[in-house]
């Protein structure tokens, strides 16, 4: 793993947990649809996170 992605993945981990509590974020359908798309991916690519420069 390049440490971009260790960067990245230590960045969301610490904040995961707030998104998962956050209202704003947990509620509605959206959540739910979300992840039965993501059902049984191996890969995801996040469009959301800004590249470092």
């Amino acid at each position: 793993m390049s440490d971009e992605k260790r960067r990245t993945a230590a960045q969301f981990g610490s904040a995961a947990e707030s998104y998962f509590d956050s209202e704003v974020h947990r509620l509605g359908e959206d959540r739910e649809t979300l992840a039965s798309w993501c059902r049984g991916a191996t890969r995801a690519l996040d469009v959301a996170t800004p590249r470092a420069r």
